[in-house]
């Protein structure tokens, strides 16, 4: 589990710094929004290819 949730913040993190510096108090904050928008692009994602069939 902690594998996935590290992956997920690296995501996050690497989209993240395209718009805040990492220096910046509140990246951790976008870093985490932007792991809770891949989460649900993936879940969204893998529902409507499961409801296609």
């Amino acid at each position: 589990m902690g594998l996935i949730v590290r992956l997920i913040l690296t995501l996050g993190g690497s989209v993240a710094s395209l718009f805040v510096a990492q220096g910046t108090a509140n990246f951790p904050v976008v870093q985490a929004m932007f792991g809770i928008l891949a989460v649900v692009i993936l879940v969204v994602g893998f529902v409507t290819w499961r409801r296609r069939d």
